[in-house]
């Protein structure tokens, strides 16, 4: 579909007031959010991968009325290889000009970005049979997994707690300074199996995991070291989990009495961490009076 008078061009300073708009205009979590532009230039100081000069705008009329951003990550593929792929972020149409090739067009561009950094692989989230799920899959993309989210009330937390029972020699406690090389190490061990896991350094950890906690993938609210539960086993750090209480965090889509889960992690072997993570995590959120319990799961 042709688009006469619409430039597609990669971003130049003073494009991030039109792009803030934009995703304002197209996303109810960024409204909720209320990103600026600072904000979005400021996104890039956190997360090395985020760059300004990535995003790929169209223009029309003077005006930015599309989007995308392509953010540099490296993923596991195998034992131990990590490759570069081209992460597709924020795809975004003003509504009024939806209809009309915009967001096809924009991915055609991201995809000859991506070729032309010499990147093997490009990927993206998306929600399954929406019609940005339809549009990635005629210009490329293929489903590679699914993950479902799995919701549990108080009676079903309770149930929960009572079914892990009692563990023997394993020590729960919350981040102390310092805690992320041995995190870091836990996360590698982990997913030493799995295809696909993200490569974080220390300093990603540090960024995003300790000086600042993640409520959604470009919104963090301030770091609560009770937000970070810690097993130990024999003296070693051998899982953790990271939960956040919305009732303290502003969260798009989430009412303040759900309490999410959003990463658990356990060493290979130990699964008495696991069992005792599940139990500490179910009784702070009773504690905090959290009525709904959240966590999303890939469908094996």
């Amino acid at each position: 579909m042709s688009n006469p008078g619409i430039i597609f061009r990669r971003y130049k300073p003073g494009d991030e007031e039109g792009i803030a708009s934009l995703l304002n205009s197209s996303f109810e979590s960024f409204r909720e959010y209320g990103i600026t532009k600072e904000s979005w230039l400021e996104y890039g100081k956190i997360d090395e991968g985020f760059k300004p000069g990535n995003a790929i705008v169209a223009e029309y009329d003077g005006r930015i009325i599309g989007h995308v951003h392509i953010v540099n990550r490296k993923i596991k593929i195998g034992d131990n290889k990590y490759v570069d792929i081209g992460g597709i972020a924020n795809v975004s149409t003003l509504p009024e000009m939806r209809g009309k090739g915009v967001g096809t067009k924009l991915m055609m561009n991201a995809i000859e970005y991506c070729l032309n950094e010499g990147f093997p692989l490009s990927g993206l989230f998306t929600g399954y049979g929406s019609a940005a799920h339809r549009m990635y899959r005629r210009v490329g993309y293929e489903d590679t997994f699914l993950y479902s989210v799995f919701l549990g009330t108080i009676d079903e937390m309770k149930r929960v707690k009572d079914n892990c029972g009692r563990v023997e020699n394993v020590i729960v406690r919350h981040y102390e300074n310092g805690d992320e090389e041995k995190l870091l190490k836990t996360y590698l061990e982990w997913g030493r199996p799995y295809t696909g896991l993200v490569e974080r350094s220390i300093e990603y950890w540090r960024k995003k995991l300790v000086e600042r906690s993640a409520v959604h993938t470009f919104f963090y609210g301030e770091f609560d070291p009770e937000e970070v539960f810690i097993t130990m086993e024999e003296g070693e750090i051998t899982g953790y989990a990271y939960i956040t209480l919305c009732k303290r965090k502003k969260v798009p889509f989430k009412t303040p009495e759900t309490g999410v889960i959003r990463e658990l992690v356990f060493k290979p072997g130990c699964l008495k961490s696991l069992v005792s993570l599940i139990d500490a995590i179910m009784d702070y959120f009773l504690s905090e009076d959290v009525k709904l319990c959240e966590v999303a799961s890939p469908i094996d």
